[in-house]
């Protein structure tokens, strides 16, 4: 990819999925102002802080990376992805429920981003072991499409994994907040908690070092994005963010 095909790239805070840059290359995109977060669907109970780490993978090292943009993006709620669901993914669904149909392992992840996906095909694997799986699949075999809907959303253990994993490209997502990382690659930022998880929105990052007032180098964006985001932070105070990209420690902020 060159120079002026990035340029040309859409910026991705206002995109509903950001393209995966190939591991080594060098992604630059114009700057803009964050979007408006997306209205939620749930009352907010409360907001909670959440400290942050972006770090580079140097062997087995973690190296901070001081002065890199931390984009935060509000991601669709699943009750709003379930409800947009198509009818042929919600027939694979129940097919996969009632083992008509063999799980496949469609993706896989990797290249510049050290971190462990959240979903994978092993949880998909594992979903039968799930408490009320066997409620589940009885829904899927003689319940209508909206009532089987509202099952889906009652089980959000086994549900989610399946919504991530095969409809990973239909959450909406639009940026919420840019952050700047300090002298050890930390930031901090707020997340809205909802008295339903399936109700408010989950959250995902990107990391950008700048490299004039205008354009940025991508060192964080896994793909796909379902798989790194979180709607439940209920018993998490940190994460950290973990990048393998070449130029991660050797590209320098503008003075």
């Amino acid at each position: 990819m060159n120079v002026n095909q990035a340029v040309a790239n859409k910026d991705p805070r206002t995109a509903r999925v950001i393209a995966p840059s190939a591991a080594r290359d060098i992604t630059i995109e114009r700057a803009s102002m964050p979007t408006v977060a997306p209205q939620r669907t749930a009352r907010s109970v409360g907001v909670k802080t959440i400290w942050g780490q972006v770090v580079a993978m140097c062997d087995a090292d973690e190296r901070p990376l001081a002065g890199v943009q931390v984009d935060v993006y509000a991601v669709s709620s699943l009750n709003d992805v379930m409800h947009d669901l198509p009818i042929a993914l919600l027939a694979h669904i129940r097919a996969l429920l009632l083992e008509k149909n063999a799980p496949l392992d469609l993706y896989r992840s990797g290249g510049d981003i050290a971190d462990m996906p959240l979903i994978s095909f092993a949880d998909v694997l594992r979903l039968r072991d799930i408490p009320g799986y066997e409620l589940l699949a009885a829904a899927a075999k003689s319940q209508a499409d909206e009532a089987f809907k509202q099952q889906l959303c009652g089980n959000p253990a086994i549900f989610q994994p399946l919504l991530c994993y095969y409809h990973p490209g239909h959450f909406s997502a639009v940026c919420s907040a840019s952050i700047t990382t300090d002298a050890n690659g930390r930031f901090q930022f707020s997340v809205q908690q909802g008295a339903n998880v399936n109700a408010q929105p989950g959250y995902r990052f990107v990391v950008r070092r700048p490299i004039t007032n205008s354009l940025y180098l991508t060192l964080y964006n896994p793909t796909p994005a379902a798989w790194y985001t979180r709607w439940d932070w209920s018993n998490i105070d940190a994460v950290t963010l973990r990048t393998r990209h070449a130029l991660a420690l050797r590209a320098q902020s503008p003075q």
